[in-house]
């Protein structure tokens, strides 16, 4: 069985009361919903480590080095694929 918490705002008293199967249904029905959001947050996340990567002197060495120029279009290549998964 699951249960909720009620506090009592005026004593502080707490309760356990179950939940009722509207609850419960309520609960199943939020659940693919808060998945995509935490992957979508993930997703979020990552892109922002990446881009906080490109610093001046990375882009110093993009515009000087070969290997450089590889390196910045690897991470412009990896940024682009991950925001085409939040559009797709």
């Amino acid at each position: 069985m699951t249960f909720r918490i009620e506090v009592n705002a005026e004593t502080g008293d707490a309760r356990q009361v179950p939940l009722t199967g509207a609850e419960l249904a309520e609960i199943e029905a939020a659940r693919p919903a808060l998945a995509a959001e935490a992957a979508r947050r993930a997703i979020l996340a990552e892109i922002a480590a990446l881009e906080a990567t490109v610093t001046n002197r990375r882009l110093r060495e993009a515009a000087l080095t070969e290997a450089g120029k590889a390196w910045l279009a690897d991470v412009d290549a990896r940024i682009a694929m991950l925001r085409g998964t939040l559009h797709g």
